[in-house]
């Protein structure tokens, strides 16, 4: 067994602090995990809770320092929708457990809606096939804050006696392999870390450093991305609605963005609105009375419906009713927005990107690195954490093998099964984006058309939100 010694071995109650272990430290490590992240810190919690890489040396570097709120269970206006396919990753993981109840808030419906018409899609978690014992039947999603979910990685990577764990350290002077994708066996990744004279080895290096990756700058892989030219507005709001506004999640189209509610219980949400750079600036500059008018504009206003369009969809209904196909989702009533949580008004820029390749020799991408999307899906930390177990499974099927972490096999079988999940899904969301952004009538005609139709098909809705979920 590999002796691994724990370089940051401290866990305060909600901080983790920098002690240096006195005894040797090691220079080379099996697995190395840049990134300290919600999907660096997963993809570390398993690979080492994995029995084939329990005798391996793992280490997980992060620049910053890793800091918690105080009270982990009071919202923030970061807040991941995870679905049931995520949750059974984190049970197996052990992550999930750690978790309170209060910091799991159920989504059981979602409603999604645009501004040129009144058609609408109602998704309920009652289309799902339970496949999860102590999952309710019509659970959509989980909403979950950023600091909880982070802080129950890091109490599940505490546990684990293979983790070398290094806050607050910068690495320098990274050397990948030269050789390319079909040779073997590459040297090793050699690198420094800032201040400390000797050079250090892994047989694999996993960057999970963000959309902005110098990891993956560095392997020299063609990465395709944009700037929507928009920014997210992020608060935590409260509500003043229907009886079931604490389990539906409410998502509009508009022509310069979209504006989503994501329920966090106790009449509270979690605002999510992409803008314009310009018109983000403004609202983000608003005192929080006109913010709040605002907003309850911007999810409530029918001045724009398309009355051409509204007739059309009247006889649709009434002919759609006489075969019996009906809507699920005849009236949207969204709640009323009453208040704005005091300093959690925020932004963040939107892009996309994709990196063509995610692997190359001892090297591979996770999460932002690879792949970034816009968040009306809500989908960036499910695919990233999508990566992490389709990542590890093909590892450890390798190392059962007999095989090195570095597995040149198993890392290309991730890459091809992860860009053929992801692929079809970005595309979609920017066919999305480029179609409610349109306000040609022939255009807001036909998806009018196409929602209304979609949401009286159960056995279709049904499959996409299955497809959603996983």
């Amino acid at each position: 067994m590999r002796l691994v010694c724990r370089h940051i071995s401290t866990f305060g109650k909600h901080s983790i602090t920098n002690h240096n272990h006195v005894g040797r430290r090691f220079l080379h490590r099996d697995i190395t995990v840049i990134g300290g992240n919600l999907i660096g810190a997963a993809t570390a919690v398993a690979l080492a809770a994995s029995p084939a890489f329990a005798q391996r040396a793992i280490s997980l570097v992060e620049r910053r320092d890793i800091k918690f709120p105080q009270n982990l269970n009071e919202w923030s206006n970061r807040v991941y929708a995870i679905t049931p396919g995520t949750r059974r990753f984190l049970v197996d993981q052990g992550i999930w457990q750690k978790l309170s109840p209060q910091q799991k808030h159920v989504c059981r419906r979602m409603v999604v809606w645009e501004n040129q018409s009144d058609a609408a899609l109602d998704f309920r978690g009652s289309d799902l096939v339970k496949d999860d014992e102590d999952v309710e039947p019509d659970t959509v999603c989980f909403n979950i804050d950023q600091h909880a979910l982070l802080h129950a990685i890091y109490e599940r990577l505490k546990e684990l006696p293979n983790i070398e764990l290094r806050s607050r350290t910068r690495i320098t002077n990274i050397e990948l392999p030269t050789l390319d994708r079909r040779s073997f066996p590459p040297e090793k990744v050699t690198f420094e870390i800032f201040d400390e004279p000797e050079k250090h080895t892994t047989d694999l290096l996993i960057a999970a450093d963000g959309f902005n990756s110098q990891i993956r700058k560095l392997m020299g892989v063609k990465n395709v991305s944009w700037s929507y030219k928009q920014k997210s507005v992020i608060a935590v709001v409260d509500l003043d609605g229907l009886s079931d506004v604490d389990g539906t999640a409410f998502q509009r189209f508009l022509p310069e963005g979209v504006v989503a509610l994501l329920p966090l219980g106790n009449k509270k949400a979690c605002l999510i609105w992409s803008l314009v750079d310009d018109c983000a600036e403004q609202i983000l500059k608003l005192s929080d009375e006109e913010f709040v008018e605002t907003l309850n504009r911007h999810l409530t206003d029918t001045l724009d419906y398309n009355q051409g369009v509204m007739s059309v969809l009247h006889g649709t209904r009434l002919i759609m009713n006489s075969v019996g196909l009906r809507q699920s989702c005849s009236k949207v009533t969204p709640p009323r927005v009453v208040a704005v949580h005091p300093q959690t008004r925020a932004s963040y820029p939107l892009g996309m990107g994709h990196a063509v390749n995610y692997v190359v020799p001892r090297t591979v991408l996770v999460g932002d690195s690879a792949h970034r999307v816009h968040p009306l899906a809500g989908q960036g930390a499910n695919f990233g954490f999508a990566d992490v177990e389709c990542l590890v499974r093909n590892l450890a099927g390798a190392a059962f093998r007999g095989e090195q972490p570095g597995d040149m096999k198993a890392l290309i079988a991730y890459e091809r099964e992860r860009q053929r999940a992801l692929l079809p899904f970005q595309v979609a969301i920017e066919g999305l984006i480029h179609i409610y952004q349109n306000k040609n009538l022939p255009v807001v005609l036909a998806r009018s058309l196409g929602v209304q139709i979609l949401d009286s098909l159960p056995y279709l809705k049904h499959k996409i939100i299955q497809f959603a979920s996983r």
